[in-house]
């Protein structure tokens, strides 16, 4: 989110002006309102951008050990409520098309990423017999699993243990809400040494 406030408008569309001067919390409220609607991103944000996005959502499913259908479900939640109907809500109207290329294409980038990442791993982290070229690709195609590991080799333990989103469905009583209670959510959890 911080990356993308630091972007020039005319990439992000964010109109930085109106939101200082209506707040945060209101422009959420007013997108959430009023959207999703088609934006008008650049087709690389839209197109190449965030099925990227969706594909690493995906990844990170399938490497916690998500069957492909699991891991699409991920992919659609994390893309929907995180990101969408989350963070960038707070910024613009939720995006008619990023509802669905993110999740649907970024879930297939994924799949192929994670079959490819599959294969350069029982290969001895090697492609076309090199080590070299098969750590290029093992960060083009898992970044956040590489950089967790380079952190992890960096501090010389097992520094981030894990992290973990879930699809969860709660049906047992929440103490201090109606005793009928059941809800649906995402459950994150993080682990730290």
């Amino acid at each position: 989110m911080g990356i993308l406030w630091l972007l020039p408008e005319s990439i992000s569309k964010w109109d930085r002006e109106e939101i200082r001067r209506t707040g945060f919390l209101t422009k959420y409220k007013e997108n959430v309102k009023n959207g999703p609607v088609i934006d008008k991103d650049d087709p690389l944000v839209n197109y190449v951008g965030h099925p990227l996005s969706g594909a690493a959502y995906y990844t990170m499913a399938r490497h916690r050990g998500s069957e492909p259908m699991a891991a699409f479900g991920f992919s659609v939640l994390m893309s929907t409520f995180f990101w969408e109907y989350g963070f960038e809500a707070l910024a613009e109207k939720p995006s008619i098309q990023d509802l669905i290329i993110t999740p649907v294409v970024g879930s297939i980038m994924g799949e192929l990423f994670y079959q490819a990442e599959q294969k350069i791993l029982a290969n001895g982290g090697k492609l076309l017999g090199s080590q070299k070229l098969g750590s290029v690709a093992m960060v083009v195609l898992n970044p956040l699993g590489t950089l967790s590991n380079k952190i992890n080799r960096a501090v010389g333990s097992k520094f981030i243990q894990s992290a973990e989103a879930d699809f969860v469905v709660r049906r047992r009583p929440i103490p201090g809400l109606d005793q009928k209670s059941n809800y649906v959510g995402i459950e994150l959890k993080f682990t730290f040494w």
